[in-house]
């Protein structure tokens, strides 16, 4: 069993664009929200896109068959709160995973160094 501090981590080494203490201090004021599993978990926040709400999901780490469990109590909460879909940035390889449950490609998130 992954400890909770092991997977934000995890999660932050690819993404790099929180620290884990900033991620935590967001999940504990309400802006994001931390979604737990035993071997997985997922960091969400509602965000308001063209007039429109919509439940982002901006950090998994861990279990894709645990990941794939949790997502169906994540869209219900964010059906409860007045989204009206879910967004998800990561690693190219969650293409693959995540065509069959319904998800397709929007955008694509690039990064380079300026020097």
């Amino acid at each position: 069993m992954l400890r909770l501090s092991d997977l934000v981590a995890k999660a932050i080494a690819r993404d790099g664009e929180y620290t884990a203490e900033e991620l935590l201090a967001e999940c504990a004021a309400g802006r994001m929200q931390l979604w737990p599993g035993k071997d997985a978990l997922a960091i969400t926040q509602i965000k308001t896109r063209a007039g429109r709400k919509v439940l982002h999901v901006g950090i998994i780490a861990g279990c894709g068959e645990e990941l794939e469990q949790m997502e169906h109590a994540v869209a219900a909460w964010g059906k409860t709160q007045g989204c009206e879909a879910m967004t998800q940035t990561g690693r190219i390889g969650w293409r693959k995973v995540l065509k069959h449950r319904g998800w397709h490609e929007t955008a694509v998130t690039m990064e380079r160094a300026i020097t």
